[in-house]
């Protein structure tokens, strides 16, 4: 976990947030990547399944 905050979630270990400020209030499955991508929103809440592979704006 780099540049990124976890609040109010399930985050098993092999996932990774990257640089992408907040995330807040979600359930985020195993070996996920969570990076960056515009525009940025004031949090993010999202629920991933095993595996995924998501871009978030920082």
């Amino acid at each position: 976990m780099t540049d990124s905050g976890i609040g109010y979630s399930i985050v098993p270990s092999g996932s990774s947030p990257l640089g992408v400020g907040r995330v807040e209030a979600s359930l985020i499955g195993r070996n996920v990547e969570i990076t960056p991508a515009p525009p940025i929103p004031a949090a993010h809440r999202p629920v991933l399944g095993d595996h995924s592979k998501v871009q978030i704006s920082a």
